[in-house]
């Protein structure tokens, strides 16, 4: 009996795997309509590093449905689709291995799309692959577009090979007037990736913050008397960072 109750349970989770994942075949019967897609990103005829993250956009149209078919010489490697929103995400295994057997080559990708009851095709368009691989760590900040109060600033890192973004600082983890304070942009030290310097015009911004074991180390420092506070590029304390890799 147990052994049925576990059957059943592993096949219902399976089953919503493969919901959330999606299943997606080439139509067959697709005709070519001579039109080029248009993409955001525009990720067409771009040379990419084969360790950079997959490419995933949307379609700039109006269809019902979406599949994208990627190969190589001739083979086919991912199929991948999208609902009438137009989002397009490749399976992150499946991408890393196509990129990482195809360094130096080149992979052809054709978009479908299906409207008004009829499959057709837009012209296939390639993403050129490296030889070489990109260095992984990115950090930024990111405000909000209509930039007029600091309610929410932080500073992140992403990691290029995969989608995965970590906290640097924020200056309002949750919504706390209290809490707001600015937090300009970083500079790190003679271009290397160990240390990092960035102004929070706050006096109580780092020993608010509470780095989780996985974020790195941060302390406060006051310039020196002899470097003028506009110099120093903020009229507060200063404070440096020092960022982490895996």
């Amino acid at each position: 009996m147990r052994s049925k109750v576990a059957g059943l349970v592993l096949g219902a989770v399976t089953s919503l795997m493969l919901m959330g994942c999606g299943s997606y075949s080439v139509p067959q019967d697709a005709v070519a309509n001579g039109r080029d897609v248009v993409l955001y990103p525009d990720y067409t005829e771009v040379t990419v590093p084969y360790n950079i993250a997959p490419l995933n956009f949307i379609v700039k149209a109006e269809a019902d449905e979406y599949v994208v078919e990627v190969k190589a010489a001739g083979k086919v490697l991912m199929v991948s689709g999208g609902g009438d929103d137009g989002v397009v995400q490749f399976d992150s295994t499946q991408w890393r291995s196509a990129l990482r057997d195809n360094r130096g080559k080149s992979l052809d990708v054709t978009v479908y799309e299906l409207a008004d009851g009829q499959w057709t095709s837009y012209k296939p368009y390639k993403i050129y692959v490296a030889e070489d691989d990109i260095d992984p760590y990115l950090s930024y900040r990111l405000i909000e577009p209509g930039f007029e109060m600091y309610r929410h600033i932080g500073l992140y890192q992403r990691n290029l090979t995969t989608y995965e973004q970590k906290v640097i600082y924020e200056n309002n983890r949750e919504e706390n007037p209290e809490e707001n304070h600015c937090v300009n942009c970083h500079n790190y030290q003679n271009y290397g990736g160990k240390n990092m310097l960035f102004p929070a015009r706050w006096r109580n911004s780092i020993s608010r913050t509470t780095p989780s074991s996985d974020q790195p180390s941060i302390r406060r420092g006051t310039p020196p008397s002899t470097i003028l506070s506009s110099q120093a590029t903020a009229p507060a304390r200063l404070s440096i960072c020092r960022t982490w890799r895996r």
